[in-house]
C-alpha cells in the first residue's frame, strides 16, 4: 500500500507462507516465513546479506550457524561461534595440493608431529611448518 509496507505475500491454500518484502525504515529487502520476522535472508542498502541478521554491519552476516562453502574456492580457514579452525590435511594431500597464492594455513595431521602449515608458494608440495623448516 502507499502508507504500509510494500510486500508480496506467498500464500498456500489461504493461508500466507512466506513474504517478500521492502523495509522502508531500513531500506532494505527482506524474504522471511511467516511467523518469524527475525528469521529470512536480508539485503540492506548497502547491499550487505544477514541471513537470520536483519540489519547485517558485514557484507556476509550470519545471526548463527556454520557457513559451509563447495567448489573451488580454497577455504583455509573456519570460523564457528568465535573458534578459528584450520582444515585438517595429511601428509600425502599436502603435497598433491597446489595451493592458489603464498601463505594458505592448514593443519597436518599425520606429520611427524602434528603442526600447523604455510605455503610458500604456488606449486605442489610448497609448504613449511609455521615455525619454521619442513612439515614433515
Amino acid at each position: 500500500t502507499a502508507t504500509g509496507t510494500p510486500d508480496i505475500r506467498m500464500q498456500q491454500g489461504g493461508t500466507t507462507r512466506a513474504f517478500i518484502q521492502y523495509q522502508n525504515s531500513a531500506s532494505a529487502l527482506a524474504l522471511t516465513r511467516t511467523g518469524n520476522a527475525n528469521s529470512g535472508l536480508f539485503i540492506n542498502a548497502s547491499d550487505s546479506v544477514g541471513i537470520g541478521k536483519e540489519s547485517p554491519v558485514t557484507k556476509l552476516h550470519m545471526s548463527s550457524g556454520t557457513l559451509t562453502i563447495d567448489g573451488n574456492v580454497d577455504p583455509a580457514v573456519n570460523v564457528l561461534n568465535g573458534t578459528i579452525g584450520l582444515w585438517s590435511r595429511t601428509v600425502a594431500q599436502l603435497q598433491a595440493l597446489a595451493p592458489t597464492r603464498t601463505g594458505v594455513m592448514a593443519y597436518c595431521s599425520d606429520c611427524t608431529a602434528p603442526k600447523i602449515v604455510v605455503s610458500t608458494g604456488t606449486s605442489a608440495s610448497n609448504w613449511a611448518a609455521a615455525d619454521g623448516g619442513g612439515f614433515q
